[in-house]
């Protein structure tokens, strides 16, 4: 990691102010998130039919989910003059942006904001090594959570069918 201060203070004063307040940061194995979380892993990451409660790091009511769904069928499978109507399947993405992001009457959108479970639900396309990937980052309200707060805290594995 590289800091970089800026400041009319003298560099002597500076570098003390850095030194107190960073140096109980330690150092971490470089890569080492990556390694946990890259696509061919033998660490698998989620099991099917069971629910995960995470525990937030940080005081934040803001959830981000990434993900990459692979395409369904080649690209140069699907004719041209289909090419319009059969997006979904070479680039599912695309669709899980228009059901997700969706912001009319009857969206999911629109039903987590009339409950007051959230300021705000944005989803986002874009490349990444030469794929695609998905992000849905949610703003949450302290309504949402403490329906969440109550619902984790009852220390049960959860499945569903």
């Amino acid at each position: 990691m590289n800091l970089v201060v800026y400041g009319a203070e003298p560099v002597d004063k500076l570098q003390a102010w850095v030194t107190s307040y960073f140096s109980g940061i330690k150092r971490i194995q470089q890569g080492l998130q990556t390694e946990l979380f890259r696509l061919n892993s033998s660490i698998p990451f989620w099991k099917r039919k069971k629910l995960y409660m995470l525990k937030a790091l940080e005081d934040d009511n803001i959830l981000r989910l990434t993900w990459r769904i692979p395409p369904q069928i080649p690209r140069d499978a699907v004719s041209k003059k289909s090419a319009d109507s059969d997006s979904h399947l070479y680039k599912p993405e695309i669709f899980l942006e228009k059901v997700l992001g969706h912001r009319s009457q009857g969206s999911l959108y629109s039903l987590f904001k009339n409950k007051g479970w959230i300021t705000s639900l944005d989803v986002f396309i874009g490349a990444c090594n030469g794929s695609e990937d998905s992000e849905l980052s949610i703003d949450s309200t302290s309504i949402a959570r403490e329906i969440i707060h109550s619902f984790s805290s009852s220390e049960r594995q959860h499945h569903y069918h």
